[in-house]
């Protein structure tokens, strides 16, 4: 990779954008819009009981805004409340399901 390329692929938008959220949609995962710290109607994903939201704060100076966060991290952060979501469910389950058996 040249040093001009290696620019260029640096400079790629990584942020969540519509793409991404179009890509997140496109494999069945809905997306939908609440009140984060002061601003209202941004995105998020619920899993479970958890939320993974798609915009973080950004602070400099006496300001914060609110920015998309990048792609990688939704997407690792996605993978562990899935899977922790995961457990926490099946565990729900079986309680529920040793709770009537104790009726038997």
């Amino acid at each position: 990779m040249t040093m001009r390329e290696s620019i260029e692929f640096l400079k790629r938008d990584r942020r969540v954008n519509s793409t991404f959220m179009d890509k997140l949609k496109s494999v069945g995962i809905d997306i939908e819009y609440g009140q984060y710290s002061y601003w209202d109607h941004q995105p998020y994903i619920q899993v479970g009981r958890s939320i993974v939201w798609l915009i973080e704060e950004k602070c400099e100076g006496n300001s914060t805004s609110s920015i998309s966060r990048m792609q990688n991290d939704v997407v690792k952060e996605l993978k562990i409340k899935i899977e922790k979501e995961v457990i926490a469910a099946k565990t729900a389950d079986k309680e529920v399901e040793n709770y009537f058996n104790s009726f038997s």
